[in-house]
């Protein structure tokens, strides 16, 4: 972005000034320094004023904590299903002691 502002100022001159030459004409190229002058004195600035002091940037603690994988892989079908069978068995054992009672 700031080398397209940058662009704008060699834009503006050599257009001027090219068509001042094609029509030999001195008021064109009055103009284009004048639009010039007028761009560098009315374009916002991009650069800092005054000094600027570098950032200074915390060290990250090292953390304590053990690595966790949380890329799931998915369950493969007889880990599924040995999954589901347990739950199933719990479940219907936890019923069974209710109808019992």
């Amino acid at each position: 972005m700031i080398a397209a502002m940058n662009l704008i100022i060699f834009l503006i001159a050599g257009t001027g000034f090219y068509v001042a030459y094609r029509r030999k004409s001195w008021k064109i190229a009055v103009a284009t320094i004048l639009a010039i002058f007028l761009y560098n004195h009315f374009q916002p600035s991009y650069m800092p004023k005054g000094e600027v002091k570098p950032t200074v940037f915390v060290a990250p603690v090292a953390s304590d904590k053990p690595m966790v994988d949380r890329m799931s892989k998915p369950l493969s079908e007889a880990e599924r299903d040995a999954k589901r069978k347990a739950e199933y068995e719990a479940t219907d054992s936890r019923v069974k002691e209710m109808l019992n009672k």
